[in-house]
């Protein structure tokens, strides 16, 4: 993360010196604009060219993550079991991996990659949220669970580093325009009724973690 941070600064900086941030603001791809500045129209086919091989990585390793999520859900009942079935020949999730193609569709309508880049953000940050906020609830219901990671910087039960997550991903989350705001919600709240349509779980289930545990 720390290495992460810093080359993401120091782009930053070398963009910003290299052209007008209101420039960089108004184009479509800033640092290909930041590098034609230099190199001319080859420094921006290169940067383009692998603007585009990341993001087709990214994208790969997204619909991968995603349709495991969806299988490790299905295993636990929180989505239908038959989301679980595993192909005999590529041992892969099949049907989760159908389902991700479904929902990636969806955003074909909106057509602009920085609409689709502005929603998926945004529902990100939700997402972040909500588990920064199941951290700092389960810190306080549930303190005697047996947890393998423990976040550092604690003041009794509330978690310093959980806070100040959650405190950043709701400030960003205001930068953003209202129809993104929107579409950005439509996943992580179906999925949330989804989860109370379906989930078999009894209430004595759901409250396991709240029982003491010891060693």
């Amino acid at each position: 993360l720390a290495v992460s941070t810093i080359l993401y600064v120091l782009v930053g900086i070398s963009a910003v010196s290299l052209v007008e941030p209101a420039k960089l603001a108004s184009s479509d791809a800033p640092l290909a604009l930041a590098a034609s500045s230099v190199l001319g129209s080859a420094g921006f086919y290169l940067v383009s060219v692998i603007a585009l091989m990341t993001t087709m990585n990214t994208v790969q390793v997204l619909v991968i993550v995603s349709s495991r999520i969806i299988y490790g859900m299905s295993r636990e009942k929180a989505l239908p079991s038959a989301l679980g079935y595993v192909s005999a020949r590529s041992k892969t999730p099949l049907l989760a991996l159908a389902m991700v193609l479904v929902i990636a569709l969806a955003f074909l309508p909106l057509s602009s990659a920085s609409a689709i880049a502005r929603v998926t953000s945004f529902g990100s940050l939700v997402t972040f949220s909500l588990v920064n906020i199941a951290s700092l609830h389960l810190r306080r219901t549930a303190p005697n669970v047996r947890r393998p990671f423990k976040a550092p910087f604690n003041i009794g039960w509330f978690s310093v580093t959980s806070g100040m997550g959650l405190a950043f991903c709701l400030a960003l989350l205001f930068q953003f325009d209202p129809q993104s705001a929107a579409l950005g919600l439509l996943l992580p709240v179906s999925g949330g009724l989804v989860y109370l349509a379906i989930s078999g779980r009894t209430a004595k289930e759901n409250d396991s973690l709240h029982e003491p545990h010891t060693r």
